[in-house]
């Protein structure tokens, strides 16, 4: 009777724990795959640009039905280009393939490919990055990348140190999310080996019989009960501990204590509106759009190559050569763009400098993830900033990605515009970026204007008297 107490207990938490990994750990552990798979696309492209890598030239012949770990074993010196070539290619497709045909859900995700993701996730050490790498493809992939550091232009540079830093933040996070799946699932495995195959043993003969005996009555049942099904004897020897040995209380007890979701109960307490809290959390919305402007970024640099790459008149040539004459400067690129001004409803011109232009929206990227970290520095900061500065700075930030998504808009269609015909279709559209941006605006400043109404309400009853 207790040891079915106790069975029924283990469901319960384990049937809760499977909700709360479905419900909120499983789509957070997703966002953070796209988000390594986004910044690494970044990395693998602009290496693939400056010649450091070359395309894989069986990436299109790839068909996959299931996750396949690229290739560990080392190499030389000779070979180093042509299979880190292949292997960050393999890597790249990897990680697509997990994002767009992986579900991410407990039904899914057995122990054989939770493995594969944690294999795949520890197949770079993206913390051991640096001349003292031991394995070899983090070790390729450091000593390409400082190779493709050195004399490389700022907009490369800071593109891909803020891509590595994002995946080197990103990686720990899904580490932990990892571990609670695979606990679930060998419990679940387990669960399902009582029911299947122990239940069809003599437990009379079983209790008697030794550790080795025990494992092979299991695994000749094994095979008709659970067919297709892998085989782990290490989960098979736990069931052996937990159910026959003499600890059997106190395993199934820690059991029971690791699965236990706890429960906190917050007390309703009545509080005075905090208005600097309201600006915080108007701030929330924008730093979703740090993710969209960063994709957005690596675009436009592939449309500015595919721009800078395209065949020129004489005369283009001519142009540009007596404006670097001119100039005597470094040859940058300036772009004359249009836009509809919503105040004079008149279409107006505007010249910008692209690498100037990418440079101050990465800055933006960084900002707005410091915000997003609640307890880092810069929270901290805006915590303890006063009232109207908190407001100052929220207004700013609105209207400063305000004009970022107007410029965004423009270089859009630009780059549409002036690229050859012949050559369009490798331009990258960043409609979906643009209206995630967007959509982040409309609920910032959705959350300014209740802010500003709570902040009316609240003097117009300090002035009836009222508190």
């Amino acid at each position: 009777m207790e040891e079915n107490s106790v069975a029924v207990q283990l469901e319960t938490v384990l049937t809760r724990f499977r909700e709360n990994l479905d419900a909120t750990v499983l789509p957070k552990l997703k966002e953070d795959f796209r988000i390594i798979h986004s910044a690494f696309r970044t990395v693998h492209s602009i290496l693939l640009k400056k010649g450091f890598i070359h395309e894989d030239p069986y990436k299109s012949e790839t068909r996959l039905s299931e996750i396949i770990i690229p290739e560990t074993k080392s190499f030389s010196d000779s070979e180093k280009i042509d299979e880190m070539s292949i292997r960050l290619s393999s890597y790249e497709v990897q990680l697509d393939f997990l994002l767009n045909y992986y579900q991410f859900s407990t039904e899914f995700l057995d122990i054989s490919r939770i493995r594969l993701i944690a294999g795949l996730l520890r197949y770079i050490a993206w913390d051991q990055l640096g001349p003292m790498a031991q394995d070899s493809v983090t070790k390729g992939l450091s000593e390409i990348i400082a190779s493709a550091k050195v004399g490389a232009d700022p907009l490369s540079v800071g593109l891909l140190n803020d891509s590595l830093e994002r995946i080197q933040k990103t990686v720990p996070a899904c580490i932990r999310p990892l571990k609670d799946l695979t606990d679930y699932s060998r419990e679940l495995y387990k669960m399902e080996i009582r029911s299947k195959v122990f239940s069809s043993l003599d437990m009379g003969s079983a209790s008697q019989a030794g550790r080795d005996d025990l494992q092979k009555q299991v695994k000749k049942v094994f095979v008709s009960a659970m067919p297709g099904k892998p085989f782990y004897p290490e989960l098979i020897g736990e069931i052996i501990e937990e159910d026959y040995g003499p600890d059997e209380a106190k395993l199934k007890a820690v059991i029971i204590q690791r699965f236990t979701i706890q429960e906190t109960r917050q007390r309703v307490v009545q509080q005075r509106v905090s208005f600097s809290q309201m600006i915080l959390d108007a701030l929330k919305p924008l730093c979703p759009a740090a993710r969209y402007l960063e994709e957005t970024l690596r675009k436009l640099v592939e449309n500015n190559t595919v721009l800078q790459n395209r065949k020129m008149s004489l005369m283009e040539k001519f142009k540009n050569w007596i404006i670097r004459l001119s100039d005597k400067q470094k040859e940058t690129c300036i772009y004359e763009l249009e836009y509809f001004d919503l105040v004079s409803s008149s279409t107006k011109r505007e010249k910008i400098n692209f690498e100037s232009f990418i440079a101050d929206v990465q800055k933006r990227v960084r900002m707005l993830n410091g915000i997003s970290i609640k307890g880092g520095p810069m929270y901290k900061r805006m915590e303890k900033a006063g009232e109207e500065t908190l407001f100052s700075f929220l207004e700013k930030q609105i209207s400063d990605l305000n004009l970022i998504y107007r410029r965004l808009q423009s270089l859009d269609t630009f780059f549409k515009n002036e690229v050859p015909r012949e050559q369009r279709a490798n331009i990258k559209g960043i409609k979906i970026e643009l209206t995630a941006i967007k959509n982040s605006m409309a609920q910032a400043v959705q959350r300014k204007h209740e802010y500003i109404a709570r902040k009316e309400e609240h003097e117009q009853m300090k002035k009836l008297g009222i508190e």
